[in-house]
């Protein structure tokens, strides 16, 4: 050992051993150049560097967790307030901080549910503590005896605020019953154990009356603004999903390629997305809130924005077939809901305005004949897709106002319906997490964009291409949102007209 420390003091031996390490570092700076800073300052490309700090996730559950008492909703009471020009019960509760979001039933005040073993009135009378409480939950499925229950109506299916206006209410007594649930991609792959994502503990709200003065028309626009909204709170809570996974395959990307991915906008917008996560533990920016909203007419409908970017979608080269099925199904969607906007449109033009009806009607139709080319596509063939080269998007959208920016669309949106500042935020944030920073990520590998195939024995690294499909699939969800408010905005609107004729 002394002879070993000899040899190092040596000093031809200690300049060799300087002179190695100094090899060594500048081959270590050279590899590392575009990613030296390890702050967030922005590199010589004005790309900025993504810290492992930056990546946020979400904890898994076994099935058999969503059963414990954390999972049950507590604070449930419901009152009475004046929403939307009429007096409306309002359900206000606690969100358990790892749920996504709330079921909420309506039973007739004098359903007795049936669990199996007892029935929900024994678990609040009966039970002698919590723990006992839990247990007779866990082995009563409340829930799917409630559903089934005579009167009982699924009033709302995905919800992840913690009040709800249960605008669609009739004359009657009843309770409430909710229960927790959490989405599918959080929970642990169970083979043969269990695909159910929602908590046995079942809360019920004391008894509740309430004497209807909405109209019956009312009452059936409100119903369907309330499944909207359903479908409104899924997209936001992908959106905060989606932008999760993107944040990591665009991480993977930096470090395995050594270079930068991320603008400053991108990253700015991919932080509001998820503050709300990494503060709370639920996807905050993505809640929308009836609370303080007014009415607003909408000025311009952009449902022909999301065929044209859906259209110049499926056409791009190199797509797989089942990105080609997913799109054709959205596009499909999109036509479907472009072409009720164009029967409201025409049904309320002056019918001396022939010039104008003429013009919608003459879109309508090319929006039908597009709609069944659409529907005639095979994904594991592209032939049907050339049917689709001489789309004309100057036929879609006649009416439409002078082009925006994404941002400024955003804020129209938020000023024509009644979307609260949060939501609005959200789609004008999605669509700056999706844009691309660098022209081209690098390329990880042929069979990564399905134009290649696997070396044998080797591993592929795909997250630059993963990336890149992550920002298709966000920009799409972000069009999706924006056309869904829309659609949420109509229903408000014709129960407005159903109240009040004259608006």
């Amino acid at each position: 050992m002394s002879r070993l420390r000899k040899s190092y003091t040596h000093p031809l031996c200690f300049m060799a051993l300087v002179c190695l390490m100094l090899s060594l570092a500048c081959k270590t700076k050279s590899k590392d150049s575009t990613l030296e800073d390890p702050t967030d300052g922005s590199g010589a490309d004005g790309l900025l560097l993504i810290e492992a700090k930056d990546l946020v996730t979400r904890p898994k559950f076994h099935p058999i967790l969503l059963d414990e008492s954390n999972f049950r909703i507590n604070g449930l009471r419901v009152g009475q307030q004046t929403f939307l020009k009429a007096e409306t019960p309002v359900i206000i509760f606690e969100m358990p901080s790892q749920a996504d979001y709330v079921e909420i039933l309506r039973c007739p005040e004098n359903v007795i549910i049936h669990g199996g073993a007892d029935t929900l009135d024994y678990v609040e009378l009966g039970s002698k503590d919590a723990e006992t409480e839990t247990r007779v939950y866990q082995r009563n499925n409340f829930w799917e005896a409630a559903i089934v229950a005579s009167g009982c109506i699924l009033i709302a299916t995905s919800y992840t605020d913690t009040t709800y206006e249960d605008v669609s209410a009739p004359s009657g007594s009843f309770n409430y019953y909710m229960r927790a649930c959490v989405d599918q991609d959080r929970m642990h792959a169970v083979d043969g154990f269990s695909t159910v994502n929602c908590s046995r503990q079942v809360s019920r709200s004391s008894e509740f009356e309430h004497i209807n003065k909405r109209e019956k028309a009312e009452l059936e626009a409100l119903e369907e603004a309330s499944r909207v909204r359903s479908k409104i709170d899924t997209i936001n809570r992908e959106i905060v999903a989606k932008t999760m996974q993107l944040n990591h395959q665009l991480f993977e990307c930096q470090q395995k390629h050594q270079t930068r991915v991320m603008s400053q906008e991108k990253k700015s917008a991919i932080s509001a997305i998820l503050g709300g996560v990494v503060l709370f533990g639920i996807p905050v920016l993505g809640t929308i809130g009836f609370k303080t909203r007014q009415y607003y007419k909408p000025d311009y409908d952009f449902s022909y924005r999301s065929i044209v970017n859906k259209t110049n979608n499926i056409r791009k080269p190199g797509l797989n077939a089942k990105k080609i099925a997913t799109q054709k199904d959205s596009l499909v969607s999109s036509l479907s809901k472009h072409e009720e906007v164009l029967e409201q449109r025409i049904s309320k033009v002056p019918a001396q305005d022939r010039t104008r009806i003429e013009a919608l009607e003459n879109e309508r139709t090319y929006t039908k004949k597009l709609k069944d080319k659409v529907q005639e596509i095979d994904p594991n063939s592209r032939e049907p897709l050339e049917g689709l080269a001489d789309f004309d998007e100057r036929k879609i959208g006649v009416e439409r106002a002078a082009q925006v920016s994404k941002t400024q669309r955003a804020a129209q949106v938020l000023a024509a319906t009644t979307i609260t500042g949060s939501s609005a935020l959200l789609i004008s944030h999605a669509y700056a997490a999706a844009a691309q920073s660098t022209p081209t990520y690098p390329r990880d590998a042929k069979i990564c964009y399905q134009d290649g195939k696997a070396e044998s024995g080797g591993q592929t690294f795909c997250g630059c291409a993963q990336a890149l499909s992550s920002q298709d699939d966000l920009n799409t969800l972000a069009e999706d949102l924006e056309q869904t408010m829309r659609l949420h905005q109509q229903y408000l609107n014709m129960a407005e007209a159903a109240r009040d004729p004259g608006v």
